[in-house]
């Protein structure tokens, strides 16, 4: 929604595709566009006309191989891809996290060579999973509280996204973007608790392991690969 707000701001006609059938929130301006994966042909009128399309992994993953197939077909001339920097180019994918994002660029430049890939730290807004432990408890139970990360703003994910997708001179550039700070998970957590709470605490709790059950004090449960990554760090 950020990157249509941005791309409407520049003066670009914008046509957001969807695949659910409840009508998304869209701003004023914003053309929809629906795609049926059991027809084709709708896919091809959503691209028809289109000079560029991004990629959102979490939105089209399973169906980017169609998506960048129908875009090439419509001679759409830009991609741009919302990847993860734990992507490695080296070959070697030591993150879960990282291998299936790279397989989705495999697949992005297999039909756009010239694509642009965003290769994000952690969002922002992914902090807000730790709430619900801060309003019962007033702490964030999680495993590696020291890791550190410099989390990115969805807006300037966004405001990155408009420039590469209109401006020329990004053609098959990868670039990793993060915030301008790096945070260990632990001091993330205080500026979280209302300010009647005072500090919120933070409690390190055991990893999950690939296979085993989640602490049961460590809420929400996360899959081993977040943890392999937080290690790392």
């Amino acid at each position: 929604m950020i990157l249509v707000t941005g791309l409407l701001a520049e003066g670009v006609p914008v046509r957001a595709l969807t695949r659910g059938s409840a009508a998304p929130g869209l701003p004023a301006g914003a053309e929809l566009a629906r795609w049926d994966p059991g027809r084709p042909a709708t896919l091809a009128a959503a691209l028809a006309g289109t000079t560029a399309v991004f990629i959102n992994v979490t939105a089209v993953g399973g169906v980017v191989t169609e998506l960048m197939d129908a875009a090439s077909r419509a001679g759409t001339g830009r991609a741009v891809m919302l990847s993860s920097l734990t992507v490695r180019d080296n070959g070697a994918q030591p993150y879960a996290i990282g291998a299936h994002h790279k397989s989705i660029e495999d697949q992005v430049r297999a039909f756009a060579p010239a694509a642009t890939f965003l290769r994000c730290g952690g969002f922002a807004a992914n902090t807000l999973a730790w709430a619900p432990m801060i309003r019962a408890e007033g702490v964030v139970r999680a495993p590696y509280a020291d890791a550190a990360t410099a989390p990115i703003a969805e807006r300037d994910i966004a405001a990155a996204a408009v420039r590469v997708l209109l401006d020329d001179g990004h053609a098959g550039a990868r670039y990793v973007l993060t915030g301008r700070q790096s945070l260990t998970r632990r001091s993330r957590c205080r500026p979280s608790a209302p300010r009647s709470a005072g500090n919120c605490g933070s409690r390190s709790c055991p990893p999950r392991r690939s296979g085993g059950p989640p602490p049961p004090t460590c809420r929400p449960p996360r899959p081993p690969t977040c943890c392999g990554t937080w290690r790392s760090t």
